[in-house]
């Protein structure tokens, strides 16, 4: 056989070799993947095979996205709280000042009608006070004793170991013969917020003043002439042991024919009308007391005009 054919034969064998070579690696590689699908066989059940699918353990415990991170918000709210409390702080739970008064019972009596506080503050900081208050005795609002009771409810300040005094004066405008009230001081002092000093009075009452009306003017009346009258001669009612004097008049129309004539000095002792028509004119008086009571009653006259 020529050397040309021996070639060709060899050339052929070593091609088949190598693609036969080739194949083996691929076949092998197959098997390695079927064997890895196998043993995934085993561990996944396949659902043709009629069974359960099994999806492995079922996890139903909450789903935890992780614990809120609240301490944020927590730390804003107490802070926004603790900004709160500081400016809703009265200033007295911050002030060292201190409220002392000379005594804590003012009496009154109708020869001594004023009585003097003398508040003080032996501290190092300024006492505020706010404002005074005159109330009845034990919180009563409808005390008729309040208004016996008179001084200056501005606010006011009293310097470091300073002092102020103040006046507070009576006046019995009604028929009682002991009143009670309080005087209430409030301030930055924080042993003394609410200061009450008790306003104690034993007086004689004021009684009421009793109108008198006196016609001056003699009979008979005539229209289109005056009628003088007087009021002097009242009542001054007041206390028993020291009577009042009358400080008001208040004359007005009770009852007339037609339009009301003018009265001169409606707020005088004495006074005046003219009647311009003929009928029946009734005219009224009422008068008030030094001591501050109004006339309970109301005087009258009637004048008939022909």
């Amino acid at each position: 056989m020529s050397v040309k054919i021996w070639s060709t034969i060899f050339f052929a064998a070593l091609v088949l070799a190598a693609c036969s070579g080739s194949n083996g690696g691929d076949d092998a590689a197959n098997g390695d993947a079927a064997g890895d699908a196998a043993v995934a066989g085993d561990a996944l059940p396949n659902p043709a095979d009629g069974g359960p699918v099994d999806t492995g353990p079922m996890d139903t415990g909450p789903m935890d996205s992780g614990p809120a991170d609240s301490s944020d918000e927590d730390s804003g709210s107490e802070d926004q709280g603790a900004r709160d409390a500081t400016e809703q702080m009265d200033a007295s739970e911050t002030s060292c000042a201190v409220l002392v008064t000379d005594t804590n019972i003012l009496n009154f009596t109708a020869g001594v009608p004023q009585a003097v506080l003398r508040m003080s503050n032996p501290s190092a900081c300024p006492l505020i006070i706010s404002s005074f208050q005159i109330i009845g005795f034990q919180g009563d609002p409808a005390s008729p004793s309040i208004d016996d009771f008179s001084t200056d409810l501005a606010p006011t300040e009293i310097a470091p170991s300073g002092f102020l005094e103040k006046t507070i004066t009576y006046a019995n405008n009604d028929i009682s013969a002991d009143d009670l009230a309080e005087l209430h001081v409030y301030s930055n002092a924080p042993a003394t917020l609410d200061y009450a000093v008790l306003l104690n009075a034993e007086d004689d009452p004021c009684l009421p003043p009793t109108p008198v009306i006196t016609v001056v003017t003699m009979p008979p009346f005539q229209a289109n002439s005056p009628i003088q009258l007087n009021g002097t001669m009242s009542g001054p009612g007041g206390p028993m042991a020291t009577p009042a004097t009358i400080v008001g008049y208040r004359w007005s129309w009770l009852s007339t024919p037609g339009p009301q004539p003018a009265i001169t000095n409606p707020t005088g002792g004495q006074t005046s009308f003219t009647a311009t028509m003929s009928g029946t004119y009734i005219i009224g008086l009422h008068v008030e007391n030094s001591c501050g009571r109004m006339s309970a009653t109301e005087a009258s006259s009637t004048f008939v005009i022909p």
